[in-house]
């Protein structure tokens, strides 16, 4: 079996635990040439299974989360089944609607906590992820900011876990070398009020 398999199950069972935030980065994955052969039928088959499984084997408090966020688990499936097409135009659509989803307020910010959480480092890793793959947009990163990004990333830096590190580190850069470099100043001190300085 394909080891993308194995990242359908990972994606969607994040994509339950965040509700709608967390298969943006999955999708960024399949925007390569090989995604036809990565999407066969019987892959997508057992994707579908393995999502269905993550979903009912989740905890109550997972799926109260999800709800609490006002997302339709159908929708949210039929999304990731877009987001894992063999179709460019159907990923793409699909990878703009789970962005869009995972910069409402009440995701963002539940993402920013799990990113922030030092107890639990699968999660913490993986919150990151989605904010390295949120981050090249110019147009979301002044909310992210807003939201405190730049503190979640920079404390994410003191971190032990070197993938950890080097994936906030990465994300930083997004902001901090910004193509307007007023804005680019603007977030420098920003994230040196956040102790960026003592940990670069």
């Amino acid at each position: 079996m394909s080891a993308d398999v194995g990242w359908g199950e990972t994606w969607y069972y994040l994509l339950v635990g965040f509700g709608a935030a967390v298969g943006t980065y999955r999708v960024l994955t399949h925007v390569s040439e090989q995604a036809a052969q990565e999407a066969a039928h019987s892959q997508l088959a057992e994707a579908k299974r393995t999502r269905r499984n993550a979903w009912y084997g989740a905890p109550a408090s997972t799926r109260r989360t999800a709800a609490a966020g006002g997302l339709d688990t159908q929708r949210i499936d039929a999304l990731v089944h877009l987001a894992l097409s063999a179709d460019y135009r159907q990923r793409k659509a699909a990878s703009e609607v789970l962005l869009d989803l995972a910069m409402r307020p009440n995701m963002l910010s539940l993402v920013l906590q799990t990113a922030g959480d030092a107890s639990s480092p699968a999660m913490r890793l993986r919150a990151v992820t989605l904010l390295q793959a949120l981050a090249p947009a110019t147009a979301r990163q002044r909310r992210l900011v807003r939201a405190g990004a730049l503190r979640v990333l920079v404390g994410c830096m003191r971190s032990d876990d070197k993938g950890l590190v080097l994936r906030a580190s990465t994300t930083l850069v997004e902001f901090v070398g910004h193509q307007d470099q007023e804005i680019a100043s603007r977030y420098r001190r920003r994230a040196a009020r956040c102790g960026l300085l003592e940990v670069v």
